[in-house]
């Protein structure tokens, strides 16, 4: 099975010799589900209600898109442009996307792009674009996922093409303080190269995770902890209080 995985689950890296001006990043997760029964997920999956969590994601925002892509579902989030050319055509997989599969199988990309002027990146995007992966995921297969879940094998890559510093875009005193205080004690914050967890092959996850974390289990938690990636916050020695984010 680890050995077709990287078929499954991985994502191409962004052709360079298109390459937007102010793409610095991309945040790539993928994750393959063991299940006692497949073919319960795979009901869940066709028997989904697309225009309802259509509606859900408007409430969020826009725009965005629902495609059928063989026998996955692909989501886009945004839009994208180019300043340099009307004729400009982007790469392939170069969008905030996450593509669904069937039998819980997933894989996402988050873009990383900071203005043209400026080396700043606002990494707050990826906890806002993720959990409206969550959402998605865990719209479509509900409580069949914690049903029929055994383990899963999972890799976060965080592939960086710029160096770029990463910052929080929040207007709010205890963050600001929260910068300004991390950057006296470690010095600035600079993203220079890629990483990979696990650096090479994949995480097993199963249900002990949530003996670990002291967390109920269940498809909610199930469907946040397989989508959430361990580059939500990075760059960052001590992590923001709950009450900065």
């Amino acid at each position: 099975m680890l050995i077709h995985s990287k078929d499954i689950i991985g994502i191409d890296s962004i052709n360079t010799s298109q390459f937007p001006d102010n793409l610095c990043a991309t945040l790539d997760v993928g994750f393959s589900i063991v299940s006692k029964d497949a073919t319960k997920l795979g009901n869940a999956f066709t028997s989904a209600n697309l225009e309802e969590i259509s509606q859900k994601i408007q409430l969020k925002t826009s725009p965005y898109s629902i495609t059928r892509l063989g026998h996955s579902y692909i989501f886009t989030l945004g839009n994208m442009s180019a300043a340099n050319s009307s004729n400009y055509r982007f790469p392939a997989d170069l969008h905030h996307f996450i593509e669904i599969m069937p039998y819980g199988a997933v894989r996402y990309r988050i873009l990383l792009g900071c203005d043209v002027n400026t080396d700043k990146v606002d990494i707050g995007q990826i906890m806002i674009i993720s959990d409206l992966y969550n959402m998605i995921y865990h719209e479509i297969f509900g409580a069949e996922l914690a049903n029929q879940f055994i383990s899963a094998y999972k890799y976060e890559y965080l592939h960086v093409y710029k160096q770029f510093i990463p910052i929080f875009y929040i207007d709010a005193p205890q963050f600001k303080s929260y910068l300004l205080e991390h950057r006296k004690k470690y010095g600035d914050n600079h993203i220079i190269t890629s990483s990979r967890i696990p650096k090479t092959g994949y995480n097993l996850i199963d249900r002990s995770e949530f003996d670990l974390l002291g967390k109920e289990y269940n498809s909610q938690n199930l469907s946040d902890f397989l989508i959430r990636s361990s580059f939500t916050i990075f760059g960052y020695i001590d992590p923001p209080k709950n009450n900065m984010i």
